[in-house]
């Protein structure tokens, strides 16, 4: 039944409260049409109104959706209506590519069938950097010098662009060697004027990106859009950011520039105009750096100081130099073409501007590193193999991102399964720049602000969205399901053209509809001593430890570290008993992310040993998974200068960076850690922490109220008993 205006023709907050869901509730009853087993959850529910809220309002919503809340579609359904009906450019950015795929290709479809929408009607495209696109013109250039022994390889990059017309890297069947010459480069594109353009794969591309309604890229290319102030990629007016927890620092590690030997000799050793004495200059600082530093592959000191090196003023004197070269051969080329059209034409032309622009690049880094560091800046020297690496970057990005995104954009939406660190968001939304000393970004503040804005709007437009919304449901009783969709956007019209409120902040948190205590055990051994004290004896007890859980288990194990060294260790440790058990191992010291959790899959009793990439982002649902081992509370390593450049700024503001930085940050990390355990409501399993420090000291409550509410056991009797009982209870809910 429609809702009766009062008199003033205004409405009410209650009306509006229990319009919304019905809008949004047809949508989801429909996907039991397209899944199997399919069953309506309120949370889901919940969590959509949330984001549609968001969107038709004006704002900001941080939220946390446990997992199997199946935000995903919980986000798509609200957002491809908003794209609809404002007939605006929406996005979504998300940790990494394989879940940009899974976007596109698996929840995508059944949010537009619950819809009633085709493909056609609601066009999406992922968006890839630029470099993961062929460039023809690249391709051919190398086809005219390629070695006999790569003759094989190239042919099978010939036939494979022959049979895509937007070839990428992630299908191209060639080495990444190949690829790197015949990928597109910024650098070298002549866009436009190039022969190619009309076939190029990178500007085919853009243009589906232009004719899409949804983009959907990775952080990564969010950043660079970011950098590009907009630049990148198509304009769109609303963003959900899925994996939400860790976008400010992917933003924030993209903006800090590096310069080593490979930039060096890139400088010196490419372009039109070859200088000896800026190639000799080059040579001789890199020199001196690995005789200042004197640092092993992989350490790293922070440079404070302005950066005092006898050679930099001649390397400096050797970058002007030869910048006035290229500018006087930019001014031969420009008296060789007659007219504006020819000389952008010019190869000649892009290959100097390109030069100059390096060049420039180069001499503001080094006459920037040769000073004091600044305010939110931070300086580094890292070794590496070729030599020595200098880092300059932000310390944080938090003012950037709201700048540069939040307060663009008409709505954004961060979404995670992880982000709160204890009892609020304090600690996401000052990585975001929504500083809690701001009344403006003061969720309690902001969600009056919400409701205020929905109020002052609600008089104009009552009618209108009232009677869609009811049209909504009674759509979806006759199974009109387009005709739904077209009245749940309509609850958006009124805001079409509505100015943007970046600082209204909203914040959720959803919990997940998992039985953790009849899913998954914690298991906290009393026996493992602090590794602080004696490292030799945690990882001898550690081994201990994961050699009983692999028997109880029969394999089936994530065993996760936080570095390289800790995991060779005790997989040393381990070695002898894994053999005779005959446990498939699987070690990330031995092969990539991508390959171990594919060996991992193909055997119910395998037993992976991962780092970070392992620790988030990995989905093995069902019973290939049965324990997740954590080896260590995944604090931070404190000589990273980003790191250890934060605790200064924290500490200068009177805060306690332990408690502000380093804590909040390990939470996340082990909430993502045990995460990986229970993806289904079928899943049973154990998450196992073996960092007494959890136990001992006083932060340890922090953290196990941040995690999952499984069952506690600390001892290998409990442990055994806890897990008969979950495999029992999984078979009495079976039956």
């Amino acid at each position: 039944m429609t809702p009766t205006p009062d008199s003033s023709g205004s409405n009410t907050s209650d009306q509006k409260k229990t319009s919304i869901p019905r809008a949004l509730k047809g949508a989801f009853e429909s996907l039991s049409e397209h899944i199997d087993g399919f069953q309506l959850r309120d949370l889901q529910l919940e969590f959509a109104r949330s984001v549609h809220s968001t969107l038709s309002g004006s704002g900001t919503l941080i939220i946390e959706a446990g997992t199997g809340i199946g935000k995903t579609l919980g986000y798509l359904i609200p957002l491809i209506a908003y794209a609809r009906r404002n007939q605006v450019r929406v996005a979504i950015s998300t940790e990494t590519r394989n879940l940009q795929q899974q976007i596109l290709q698996k929840d995508l479809p059944l949010a537009l069938k619950a819809l009633g929408l085709s493909g056609e009607e609601f066009r999406a495209e992922v968006c890839m950097g630029a470099s993961n696109y062929l460039c023809i013109r690249r391709m051919h250039r190398v086809g005219k010098e390629i070695p006999p022994d790569k003759a094989e390889e190239y042919e099978r990059l010939l036939e494979f662009h022959a049979e895509h017309s937007i070839a990428m890297r992630t299908e191209a069947p060639v080495s990444p060697q190949l690829w790197s010459k015949v990928g597109r480069d910024s650098e070298d594109c002549l866009g436009r004027k190039c022969m190619y353009y009309d076939h190029s794969p990178y500007f085919l591309a853009r243009e589906r990106w232009r004719q899409a309604h949804l983009l959907i890229m990775n952080h990564s290319l969010l950043a660079a859009h970011l950098e590009s102030k907009g630049q990148l990629l198509p304009d769109f007016r609303a963003i959900v950011v899925d994996e939400a927890h860790g976008v400010a620092e992917t933003i924030n590690r993209s903006r800090v520039l590096r310069m080593g030997p490979a930039e060096l000799d890139q400088l010196a050793r490419t372009g039109l105009i070859q200088n000896p004495e800026l190639l000799h200059s080059g040579e001789g600082l890199k020199k001196e750096l690995q005789h200042v530093f004197r640092l092993e592959p992989g350490h790293r000191v922070r440079i404070r100081r302005g950066l005092r090196l006898t050679l930099l003023s001649s390397f400096l004197e050797a970058c002007r130099n030869t910048l006035r070269m290229v500018e006087d051969r930019m001014d031969q080329e420009e008296d060789l073409f007659s007219g504006e059209e020819d000389r952008l034409q010019s190869e000649n032309m892009l290959e100097l501007q390109f030069q100059k622009n390096r060049l420039m690049e180069a001499m503001q880094f080094f006459e920037e590193i040769s000073v004091d560091e600044k305010e939110n800046h931070v300086r580094w020297a890292e070794g590496s193999k070729a030599g020595i690496d200098l880092f300059s970057g932000p310390v944080q990005s938090g003012p950037f991102i709201r700048e540069r995104l939040i307060q663009s954009m008409d709505a954004t939406v961060f979404c995670s399964a992880t982000l709160k660190t204890g009892p609020d968001f304090s600690f996401i939304r000052q990585g975001l720049g929504l500083l809690s000393g701001d009344p403006s970004n003061n969720s309690r503040v902001a969600e009056k602000s919400a409701k205020d804005t929905s109020d002052a709007r609600g008089t104009a437009s009552h009618s209108q969205s009232s009677s869609a919304l009811d049209t909504t449901a009674e759509a979806y009783d006759r199974g009109e399901a387009s005709a739904a969709t077209d009245a749940l956007a309509k609850t958006d019209q009124a805001s079409a053209h509505r100015p943007s409120h970046p600082g209204v902040l909203q914040e959720r948190s959803i919990p997940s509809p998992f039985d953790y205590p009849q899913q998954a055990i914690l298991y906290l051994p009393t026996s493992i001593p602090d590794p602080a004290q004696n490292e030799q004896l945690y990882n001898e007890r550690c081994a201990s430890e994961i050699q009983h859980m692999l028997g109880l288990t029969g394999g089936g194990c994530f065993v996760l570290f936080t570095s390289r060294k800790s995991l060779k260790q005790i997989h040393d440790l381990l070695g002898h008993y894994l053999d005779e058990a005959g446990f498939p191992v699987i070690s990330q010291l031995d092969m990539d992310a991508g390959r171990a959790i594919r060996e991992f899959r193909k055997d119910p009793s395998s037993v992976l040993f991962g780092l970070a990439s392992f620790w988030q982002g990995v989905d093995v649902s069902g019973d290939d998974l049965r324990s997740v081992i954590l080896c260590r509370i995944p604090f931070q390593v404190p000589d990273d200068p980003l790191v250890e450049a934060r605790i200064e700024s924290e500490k200068e503001s009177g805060k306690v960076p332990f408690l502000t930085i380093q804590l909040p940050h390990a939470i996340l990390r082990l909430k993502q850690g045990a995460g990986r355990l229970i993806r289904g409501e079928r899943d049973r399993g154990i998450i196992a922490i073996l960092d007494p420090r959890i136990r001992t000291r006083s932060y340890g409550k922090t953290i196990l109220e941040s995690l999952p509410p499984a069952r506690p056991v600390s001892s290998r009797r409990e442990l055994e008993s806890a897990y008969r009982e979950l495999w029992e209870s999984r078979q009495v809910a079976d039956t």
